[in-house]
Formats: structure tokens, C-alpha cells, sequence
């Protein structure tokens, strides 16, 4: 729009009204001369004969009259037409170089600044003198300026935007314009003039949301591929934890501190307890009166200095019923690898604990036989041994009665001891 009204300027240098003024005192003008030629013969007559002068006279009078007023009305038309060129010439420089943007022109054949506005020297740094020494091509880069000249010489008649490019300051700085530019005639030559809205910090803004909008686009990538995962993640975690679900073995969950977070089906159906009534307690209701404590604190040590190995270790149902289990832990660390949650394992040993403890007892019954063979049976036996070869050294029938009697009261005890270990056997 300012670019439109200022090549109006440059274009019509009169307004229409103000053409008005002359034209009508020339068609004025020209109307009385007409009128006078055709009626000045017999006009000339009658004043002569009504003032009493002479024909020449009054012809010569009103010729006078008529060059005057002809001479005046063209001075006043002149005149006036002068004023307005002035006024219009001072608001053309007012809207010029008052306008906020940077606003020149430049001769189309030599691309050499003609006038700038004084937004332009405070924008770009030069002053009037120093622009009216360049060219258009001394504020772009040596890369744009077979560009520059092709765009000129492509000048159309309209209003044209040469879109986005880049200029230099002064100061070496870098800057992007947005051109609009329009053809016009100044100074009788065939020149441009252009008006330049800096748009770096918009330019800018936008290369910032586009790269903003990248970076969204690909963190939604992420954070789509990032479900994906957590979703595989939660579906394995889900399958993982049915088939714990099924598994007979006793499996809980806790967090870093030890507290319940979750149990199995089996754990529920061995020891009564519902997940509701144990949610968020730590394990140690399951000890009881027969519970090790020396056990209980090895496995605190234990998960302390996170040495995970297994334990045996006498827990208690519900109803008080004692079982016994072979458990193990396994940790389950985060990203950070911190520990967030332990994994407990618990096999169900009560039947094999009971075959220890019989095995035990049979130890216990082995070993007092072992001490009975080695001790109860030996007297008995050497016993024998020894009334035998006194026996074999004797002659008189009455000796030998006495040591067969002697060896058979040995063969009772012997035979004694043989029953009670053969008891206790059965036992």
C-alpha cells in the first residue's frame, strides 16, 4: 500500500482535483475570446455609440483588458499548480522518509542507490552520502549478485515480492529482508524503488518452531516406540506373571524395603493368607516360635550386602501349621541400576525336612548300635574267645564242664544283646 501510494506520486505528480483549477481557467479563458471574436464587431459599435468614444479606442481598451485577465488567469493557474507540486512533492518526501521500513531507489541500468530513507541509514548502517556511492549489489553477498541482477532486469510492471533474501549491514552482520518493489520513473530514468521489512528474528522464530517441531515429531517417535516396548514389555511382564501364577512353587514380590507387593496363587493356597491381608507387610509374619532367628538375620545380611544365595527356613500358615521352605531371592534393578524390587522363590521342603530329620534319628540308633557292637557285644564275644583256648589246655573232665558252662552263660548274653539291637532295628 505505502509503495502504491508512493509510485502515484512519483507517476501522477498532480492530484485529479487540483487539474481541475487550470483547466477551468483555460476552457474560462477560452470561452471569453471565442464570445468576444464573435460579437466584438457589432460590440465595439454599440459601447462607441453609448460612451461617446472612439471604435479604436474601445477596441484597443478591451484588448487590453482581455491580454490582462488571460495573462492573470494563466499566472494563477501557473501558480497554483506550482503550490501543489511543492505540497505534493513535501508529502511525498514526508511519507518517504518517514516511513518506519527502509525504503530506496535505484537506477535499473546501473543498480546505483538514488535516494534512501532515513530507516534504511539507521537499519543498515551507511549513511545518505555512502549509499548514494553504492549499489544494490554492495549490500548482498558476492553469491546472490548474478541473482540481483536478474531480478531487476525481470523487473515486471506491476508490484512485485522478491520474497526472502539476505543483506548485509555495515557491520558485516547478516540479515533477512522480505523485498517488495514496484517500477517508477525518478529523475527521468527508469528506476525501482524497494521497501525491505527485516524479518531476521521471524525468520528465525520459524527455523526454531520448525527445528521444535522436528524435535517433537521424533520425541513422538520415541515416546510411540517407547509405549510399543513398555506395552511388549507389560505384555511379558503379564505373561510372565501368569505362568508364575501357576507354577506350584511359592513366589512373592516385594519391594526395595521388603514389603509385599504381590503373591501367587500358589502362596495363597498354601498358607491361607488372601494378597488384601498382607499387601505392604514384610515377610517376617510368616516366622514363628521354632523360626531361626540366626537365619532370619543371615538372610537380612544377606539382601544388606546383596549377596543372594538360598536359604532353608521354618515359616508358618495361617492356621499355625508349620512348613518348611528352600528360598532364594533375585533382584530387579531399574535404569539406574537400583534395586526397586526382590523376586522370592520358595520351595516347599516340610517332606524332605521330615526325611532328614528321620534320617537323623536313624543316625542317632546307628551310631548306639555301632557303640553296642563295639563295646556290649565285645566283652561277651572275648568272654568266649578266651574260656575257649583255657579249655583246650585243661584235662580233667570236671574243668571243662565248668568252662562249657561258663561259654554257654556267654552265649545267652551275647544272644541277649543280638535281640535288644535287632529291636532296636525294627524300631
Amino acid at each position: 500500500m505505502l509503495l502504491k501510494l508512493m509510485d502515484d506520486q512519483f507517476s501522477n505528480p498532480y492530484h485529479a482535483n487540483m487539474k481541475l483549477i487550470p483547466e477551468k481557467i483555460v476552457i474560462a479563458n477560452v470561452l471569453i475570446l471565442i464570445s468576444w471574436l464573435i460579437v466584438h464587431e457589432n460590440g465595439i459599435e454599440f459601447i462607441s455609440d453609448k460612451i461617446h468614444i472612439k471604435a479604436d479606442y474601445v477596441k484597443t481598451f478591451i484588448d487590453i483588458v482581455l491580454v490582462a485577465v488571460t495573462s492573470f488567469s494563466l499566472y494563477y493557474a501557473i501558480k497554483k499548480q506550482r503550490k501543489s507540486q511543492l505540497r505534493y512533492a513535501s508529502e511525498y518526501k514526508s511519507i518517504f522518509q518517514d516511513s518506519p521500513f527502509p525504503l530506496w531507489i535505484y537506477d535499473r541500468s546501473t543498480l546505483r542507490f538514488l535516494e534512501v530513507n532515513k530507516a534504511a541509514e539507521d537499519h543498515y548502517g551507511y549513511t545518505r552520502r555512502e549509499f548514494l556511492d553504492m549499489s544494490i549489489l554492495d549490500i548482498r553477498d558476492e553469491q546472490l549478485h548474478l541473482k540481483t541482477k536478474v531480478s531487476a532486469e525481470q523487473m515486471p510492471e506491476t508490484y512485485k515480492s522478491s520474497g526472502f533474501w539476505e543483506h548485509i549491514k555495515k557491520s558485516g552482520e547478516a540479515i533477512t529482508v522480505y523485498i517488495t518493489s514496484t517500477k517508477i520513473r525518478f529523475r527521468d530514468r527508469e528506476c525501482v524503488m524497494v521497501i525491505a521489512q527485516d524479518v531476521t528474528i521471524q525468520v528465525m522464530q520459524e527455523q526454531k518452531l520448525k527445528e521444535l517441531f522436528a524435535a517433537e515429531q521424533e520425541n513422538k517417535k520415541l515416546l510411540e516406540l517407547h509405549i510399543r516396548q513398555l506395552n511388549d514389555t507389560l505384555e511379558e511382564k503379564k505373561r510372565l506373571a501368569e505362568v508364575i501364577d501357576r507354577i506350584n512353587n511359592l513366589a512373592i514380590i516385594t519391594d526395595s524395603i521388603g514389603r509385599i507387593i504381590w503373591v501367587n496363587k500358589a502362596f495363597v493356597r498354601h498358607t491361607g493368607y488372601q494378597f488384601e491381608e498382607i499387601a505392604g507387610k514384610n515377610t517376617h509374619f510368616l516366622h514363628g516360635p521354632k523360626t531361626d532367628p540366626s537365619t532370619q538375620a543371615e538372610i537380612m545380611e544377606s539382601l544388606k550386602k546383596h549377596q543372594f544365595k538360598s536359604f532353608e527356613i521354618l515359616n508358618y500358615t495361617k492356621d499355625g501349621e508349620e512348613y518348611w521352605v528352600d528360598m532364594s531371592f533375585s533382584p530387579i534393578y531399574d535404569q539406574n541400576n537400583q534395586i526397586i524390587r526382590y523376586i522370592s522363590i520358595q520351595n516347599i521342603i516340610t517332606e524332605r525336612k521330615a526325611i532328614d530329620e528321620k534320617i537323623r534319628e536313624q543316625n542317632k540308633v546307628l551310631r548306639k548300635i555301632a557303640w553296642t557292637n563295639s563295646h556290649a557285644l565285645r566283652k561277651p564275644v572275648a568272654s568266649i574267645v578266651s574260656l575257649v583256648d583255657l579249655s583246650n589246655e585243661m584235662d580233667q573232665l570236671r574243668d571243662i564242664q565248668e568252662i562249657h558252662k561258663l561259654i554257654g552263660t556267654c552265649a545267652k548274653e551275647l544272644d541277649t544283646i543280638t535281640k535288644h539291637i535287632a529291636q532296636k532295628i525294627r524300631d
